[in-house]
């Protein structure tokens, strides 16, 4: 009886949205609760029915805000052009200050994103990577190419500061995005130096940095 209540209770047969537990054999409480499927915006990621279970829709947590207007010359990576700016804007539903409470004491976060201006669906599991020429194809998952199922993204992002005050705070203020202004968030966690820096990783085909190109702006006033 105990395993069956568990499982109808995460499987939200019991009422929508996620629940949690008070403790092993506490009872099962309803939480957060996911938007209905009629209001999550176009593009957004829609998880299909599994086998084994319902799975949760998951829905953005926050907005990037970016000095990218457009998809069009946004950095291939993050951390390639340190001055690139975000603003992390929470959902009124994730817009509190112990959601964040101790993030200040981190100096990189993942973003978990999605490439939401890529609406079609792949049409096939290979791409053809720039650091290959666009000649050669590759399987779609040694690739961090956005024409990919679910079209997610991960981003390492330098933590600024953190914004307290004001109407939509909290927000946060992070540098060295690569993704374009608009991008639903999904999840945030800090980066752990321990945990995710492998100083002696090997990365394929791009194993190195590309080359970077000197840029110099002349600025010309009418008088």
């Amino acid at each position: 009886y105990l395993l069956s209540s568990l499982r109808d209770s995460w499987s939200g047969t019991r009422g929508p949205g996620l629940v949690v537990r008070d403790s092993w054999f506490g009872t099962l409480k309803p939480s957060l609760r996911t938007a209905p499927r009629s209001k999550l915006p176009a593009g957004i990621l829609r998880p299909s029915r599994r086998r084994s279970g319902r799975m949760p829709e998951i829905t953005p947590i926050a907005t990037l805000r970016t000095c990218y207007t457009d998809k069009f010359g946004v950095p291939r990576q993050s951390g390639l052009v340190p001055g690139a700016w975000g603003i992390v804007e929470f959902e009124p539903a994730f817009r509190r200050a112990e959601a964040l409470r101790g993030i200040e004491a981190f100096s990189h976060l993942w973003l978990i994103t999605q490439f939401h201006l890529v609406k079609e669906e792949p049409s096939a599991l290979t791409v053809r990577p720039p650091r290959l020429g666009s000649n050669e194809r590759v399987g779609v998952f040694a690739t961090r190419s956005p024409f990919r199922p679910n079209r997610l993204t991960l981003s390492v992002v330098k933590l600024d500061r953190v914004e307290w005050d004001g109407p939509a705070a909290p927000r946060l203020f992070v540098s060295g995005v690569d993704l374009v202004d608009g991008t639903p968030v999904f999840d945030i966690k800090p980066y752990l130096r321990y945990a995710d820096s492998v100083p002696d990783a090997v990365s394929g085909f791009a194993d190195t940095a590309p080359s970077r190109i000197p840029v110099r702006w002349d600025v010309a006033v009418d008088l």
